[in-house]
């Protein structure tokens, strides 16, 4: 019965031992665009957008589904297509969802950019960094978004801020 239990000891031991840091990928998110949302009349305030609904311009099914008059997020992670060099979003502000139709206020961000792979480790691979990055916005004449600030020519980590839309 020792026997047994010494030779399930060692080999849980070299299984252990075995198994190398690049073997579990901990990091291996590709970067999001970080958009905030501050106060037009006091710049330095965040300020969320009144129910506010993001689609992506090529799709019909929203990434966002707020409560009807909810106003909590300041702060906003999208995703970025790697295998195109644009992505763009529809952000619709006084969002109401009727009969599968949404109507708002809407507004269309895009970015542009070159990609890079950066390579993280045996278990994650590449990842991708967006470098060259180039925002459009096109101010409507009763747009709820009053000017849009670019903070960045580079995504490779979505912790910072790389647009800040004031509203």
């Amino acid at each position: 019965m020792r026997r047994i239990g010494y030779w399930l000891l060692l080999a849980v031991f070299f299984i252990q031992v075995g198994c190398e840091k690049d073997d579990i990928c901990i990091a291996g998110d590709a970067p999001r665009w970080h958009i905030s949302f501050r106060d037009a009349a006091q710049p330095d305030l965040p300020k969320a957008p009144e129910s506010l609904w993001i689609i992506g311009a090529d799709s019909t099914k929203p990434l966002t589904n707020p409560v009807p008059g909810s106003s909590e997020s300041t702060e906003i992670w999208l995703p970025i297509d790697p295998t195109s060099s644009k992505t763009t979003f529809n952000l619709i502000a006084f969002g109401v969802l009727e009969n599968d139709q949404l109507s708002g206020s809407v507004e269309q961000l895009a970015i542009s950019y070159a990609t890079e792979p950066k390579f993280l480790s045996k278990a994650c691979g590449f990842t991708p960094q967006y470098f060259q990055v180039e925002g459009t916005w096109i101010e409507q004449s009763k747009s709820w978004i009053k000017s849009v600030t670019w903070t960045t020519t580079q995504i490779t980590e979505d912790e910072s801020i790389h647009t800040i839309i004031y509203h």
